[in-house]
């Protein structure tokens, strides 16, 4: 099986920064079959153990 199932959207930065144009802010793809969304998180923020989860469904409750 490969590491890498499925690459989903990308989504680039544009004139507007505040990264370069074309770079890409975000990514959406699939490990292992669970999907994942990666942020760029630039030169401003340092890395850090933080993590936020999303978590799709069909209504709120």
């Amino acid at each position: 099986m490969f590491l890498f199932s499925k690459m989903g959207k990308v989504t680039r930065y544009g004139d507007a920064g505040p990264g370069s144009k074309g770079q890409a802010m975000s990514v959406v793809f699939q490990l292992r079959g669970q999907t994942f969304y990666a942020l760029n998180r630039g030169p401003v923020y340092k890395l850090n153990p933080a993590v936020s989860f999303f978590i799709d469904s069909k209504t709120q409750k």
